[in-house]
Formats: C-alpha cells, structure tokens, sequence
C-alpha cells in the first residue's frame, strides 16, 4: 500500500477564489472611484501546515494510518516468504523435470511412471500454492484501497471543516482590518510578501483553537466530576 500522504495544498474553493468579507459585499453596489482598494494575499497551504488546528489534523491522520496499517508490515513480510518458496519450487521442479528426460530411456517403465507421478504432483502443490499467493495478494490490494479510500474520506472532512474556519476568520480579520480583497497565493502568478497576511490568520486559528480546546477539556472535566459525585451518592 502507498503510504498516505497529507496533500498540504487548498481546496479548489480557496485556491481558485478570491475571499471578500461579507461587509464589503454588502456595499458591492457603493463603488467608489477614489477608493484604493486594499489587497492581502494568504498562504493556504502554510496555514494548513503550521496552524495548530492543521497539525492537529495531521496527526490524527498519521495516527489512524498507523492504526488500520499495523498489520501490514507481517503480511507483506510473509508474502514475500511465500513468493520466495515458489519461486525456489518452480526452479526446483523445472531442475528435476530437465534431469528427468536425460535420466529417462535408461529408466524402467514403472520407475519412469512413478517419477511422471510424483514430478505431476509437485507441479500441482506448486500451481496451488501460487494461486493462494495470489489470492492472498488481491487481498491486501484490495483491504490497502479500502483503507486508502477511508483515510482520503477521513481528510476530505476534517480539511472541509479546517476551510470553512479559515474562511470565516479572514472574513472577521477582514472587518477588523479593513481588506477589501484577499487572494490566495496559489490562485496567483505573483504576490509579494508586503501584503502577505498568512501569520495574521495563522496566529487568529489558533486562538480560536486553543479556546475550543479549553472548552472541550473544562467539558471533560466537568462530566467527570459530575460523575464522580454520582458514584460518591450512590
């Protein structure tokens, strides 16, 4: 299986599209001529690899490849142990099978017909042991896509969820700071690092997932003092 790997790229609906704040679409009919418009660019990728909420996705991910992989390792290894002892059977066979037919017109009948026999027999423990070899690899092919396709499944989500978050902090970031546009790095030929807000709205999710954080352990604690109160009552 192909190890998974985390595309850190954007989301064709950051990468392709400007982000505007919501106020300023509001006023999209006001156009103003001696208005400058004020142009941000951010990093998406960047965000996705450096935020706390990003890595935190990361992971998780390489967390649950492990999980679901960790059998793999003895599987492969004894595939190859198999494909090894067929390939070992099959000179083997094809060695004696070759001895055989010089050795033969000095044989007598009955000596020649076991020798048909027994040559007959290993050839078809060796054709089985091949098709089990090959079961047990369309196996592993298939439980690797399986697995593959979960995990794909899995980040598809989790970087749905990361984008939306991105989306509404730079259209907050945008209000505060008054940006009229923000473009993306990816969608552009060029950007210069002057209007490079990437740590601004880096630095905006990860305070936002520290407090969600902070939320979801004083929540846990609570349950479990709650709990315990009941157990102590009982």
């Amino acid at each position: 299986m192909k190890s998974f790997k985390l595309a850190l790229v954007a989301t064709a609906l950051l990468t392709s599209q400007a982000i505007i704040s919501e106020a300023n679409l509001q006023q999209k009919s006001s156009y103003d001529a001696n208005h400058k418009a004020a142009i941000v660019s951010i990093f998406t990728e960047q965000i996705i690899k450096d935020s706390k909420h990003g890595a935190e996705i990361q992971a998780r991910m390489m967390k649950e490849q492990q999980l679901l992989t960790a059998s793999f390792p003895a599987i492969q290894e004894k595939m190859k142990s198999q494909e090894s002892a067929i390939m070992q059977g099959q000179e083997s066979l094809n060695k004696e099978a070759k001895n055989f037919e010089t050795q033969a017109p000095m044989l007598d009948p009955e000596a020649r017909t076991r020798k048909i026999d027994e040559l007959q027999e290993k050839r078809a423990n060796l054709e089985e042991m091949s098709a089990m070899f090959q079961r047990a690899v369309q196996k592993f092919n298939d439980d690797s896509k399986k697995i593959e396709q979960r995990l794909m499944a899995m980040y598809q989500k989790e970087m749905g969820t990361l984008e939306q978050k991105i989306r509404n902090v730079v259209e907050e970031l945008a209000k505060v700071h008054h940006w009229d546009i923000v473009v993306t790095k990816e969608s552009t030929i060029f950007s210069s690092s002057k209007i490079d807000v990437t740590s601004i709205v880096i630095n905006k999710l990860d305070a936002i997932f520290e407090k969600e954080l902070a939320e979801k352990v004083a929540a846990q604690k609570a349950k479990t003092t709650k709990l315990a109160d009941k157990i102590t009552k009982a």
